[in-house]
């Protein structure tokens, strides 16, 4: 399993909902979100239905490249990350940390010298390449 096929299944674990959820969000039958996630490329209309429907950026899945989700994060995904006791600081980081993986070593040095993830994320967005995600 790769492409798009994948990150619907990503998208759906992250989610944290059922798949025949998922399909009925979007109007389409379970067995039509089984067999997309099988499916390296999915039809650019099932695409741009996801993207309108669960917020989610075109460009992730489609390429893998870029944020998941535009704007804030769903109401699904804030509920399946309250149980760990995130932040909206600590996602941020994590979320900068997805896009520019080669910050993280960087990361670990800002955390290792400081109190909160907000200082640590303060310190990244001064990053130039870093900062437009903030």
């Amino acid at each position: 399993m790769d492409g798009t096929g994948q990150r619907i299944h990503e998208l759906i674990r992250i989610m944290d909902i059922k798949s025949r959820e998922f399909a009925k969000k979007l109007g389409f039958a379970p067995q039509s979100v089984s067999s997309w996630k099988n499916r390296t490329k999915i039809p650019k209309y099932i695409i741009k239905n996801i993207v309108r429907t669960f917020n989610v950026s075109e460009q992730w899945l489609e390429t893998g490249e870029g944020s998941i989700f535009l704007g804030t994060l769903p109401d699904q995904v804030r509920e399946a990350q309250a149980p760990y006791g995130l932040s909206e600081d600590e996602r941020k980081v994590i979320e900068l940390l997805r896009e520019n993986p080669e910050l993280t070593g960087l990361c670990l040095k800002l955390l290792g010298g400081r109190q909160s993830f907000k200082e640590a994320l303060e310190e990244l967005q001064k990053i130039p390449h870093a900062g437009s995600t903030g």
